[in-house]
């Protein structure tokens, strides 16, 4: 007499495998997606730190480094293909602004950082920023508005859920 496994015992070892398998693979994208956003918010601090630097080197608010008072803004529109493209005006923008903020603080940041899903850090600067009906909010004549830095995420999408997001203290609130 022959012995072996039936069929119904080899489809539910299958199961249990298919099963086994399919709860690592979720658990190893969890850990790489925390691992991806924990990098994200680690760089966004990294250069809060160097932006704060170059506003104390050059005694002026950051914009004044950057040459620009959004940087992002040329991004804000972008698709996934533009922001991919290292020659678009997302680009070009980002890495005016870092070298603006390198000449300031002596090269503290190296290269042109990039999310952990390859897209620039997105920064508006808003410190001192006079437009869109905006008011000295706290009467000191030093428009105390705040700067952003932000990772759009893995959906490379303004406001796609997934944003990672750090408003910068100005300077008018340090004091």
């Amino acid at each position: 007499m022959k012995r072996g496994f039936t069929l119904t015992e080899l489809l539910i070892v299958v199961a249990i495998m298919t099963i086994i398998t399919t709860a690592s693979i979720i658990g190893v994208i969890n850990v790489s997606r925390r691992a991806s956003t924990e990098r994200a918010e680690k760089d966004i601090q990294d250069l809060v730190e160097t932006f704060h630097t170059a506003r104390v080197i050059s005694g002026k608010a950051l914009r004044y480094s950057t040459n620009y008072t959004c940087t992002e803004c040329d991004c804000r529109t972008d698709t996934i293909n533009q922001i991919n493209n290292l020659n678009s005006a997302c680009w070009v923008r980002y890495r005016t602004s870092i070298d603006g903020v390198n000449n300031a603080t002596g090269d503290l940041i190296n290269g042109y950082p990039t999310d952990p899903w390859g897209s620039p850090y997105m920064l508006d600067e808003n410190e001192e920023e006079r437009c869109c009906g905006r008011t000295d909010t706290n009467g000191d004549g030093r428009w105390c508005f705040r700067d952003r830095l932000l990772s759009l995420g893995a959906n490379k999408v303004f406001g796609g859920g997934d944003d990672i997001t750090v408003y910068i203290t100005p300077e008018c609130e340090l004091d």
